[in-house]
């Protein structure tokens, strides 16, 4: 009998225990349930909000002014700078990259490309052998991804971008475009691309 109780007992506490750690599990499933779910992209920018973003418009300015060496105050910069600038991101989070965004981009490197290749000395600062009789179109388009895209890209991604840009613009050369356009599309094509956009 003695042995009995103690056995009893034992069960008694053993199913309180049980019943206890259920009722602990079961608080934890429905503290879970309150919580709103999260989706694969929610998580993934959780984890990578601060490790990457895209330039706002003010950084969208100074990079591509320091990028062509055409100043911030010339007047027609400042005019496309003033007429876009509330389709550039206000902020650098990435989820900010929308096609408005990039249709901002492309008009600010449209006429800082323009206003650079109005001087050759400003496209030699980039592509230091150039010249209107007989351009080299691959070597152009190598020293304006090289240069905007430093240490944004790896290496193949430029190699692709400079073998892609080359094939175009040399079709355009064969078709008589002059050599400053062929520079301003080599500059606009690698200008208003992500890898200069993102830090």
């Amino acid at each position: 009998m003695k042995y009995l109780n103690l056995i009893l007992l034992s069960f008694f506490f053993i199913s309180c225990s049980m019943q206890s750690s259920l009722e602990n599990e079961q608080v934890q499933e429905d503290e879970l349930a309150l919580q709103p779910k999260r989706s694969l992209p929610d998580i993934i920018e959780e984890q990578y909000s601060s490790s990457i973003g895209i330039l706002s418009y003010q950084g969208v300015l100074q990079s591509m002014s320091n990028l062509t060496g055409v100043p911030i105050t010339n007047n027609r910069v400042q005019v496309v700078y003033n007429d876009v600038k509330d389709l550039l991101a206000g902020t650098n989070q990435l989820n900010l990259y929308t096609p408005s965004v990039q249709q901002g981009y492309m008009k600010m490197a449209a006429e800082f490309c323009s206003e650079m290749t109005k001087s050759e000395s400003l496209i030699r600062n980039i592509y230091p052998s150039y010249s209107t009789n007989n351009l080299n179109i691959e070597n152009l388009v190598d020293a304006f991804v090289n240069k905007f895209w430093a240490g944004k890209a790896n290496q193949d991604t430029k190699d692709s971008a400079i073998e892609d840009y080359s094939v175009l613009l040399e079709d355009f050369k064969t078709q008589g475009v002059r050599s400053a356009d062929l520079a301003f599309s080599a500059c606009v094509g690698s200008l208003a691309a992500l890898p200069v956009m993102i830090y």
